[in-house]
């Protein structure tokens, strides 16, 4: 009963660490895309 407890918990563990991977690759994508807008922005009022 302990070891199936164990096994959840990775379990758990793993989804977690996935979805924070997810988030961050998100939320690199989209500071890339920001960055590339604002140097967008600059070309265009120099």
């Amino acid at each position: 009963m302990d070891n199936f407890g164990n096994v959840v918990d990775i379990g758990k563990l793993i989804i977690f660490s996935n979805s924070f991977i997810a988030i961050l690759i998100i939320a690199f994508f989209i500071a890339k895309s920001i960055l590339i807008a604002l140097k967008m922005l600059n070309e265009v009022s120099d």
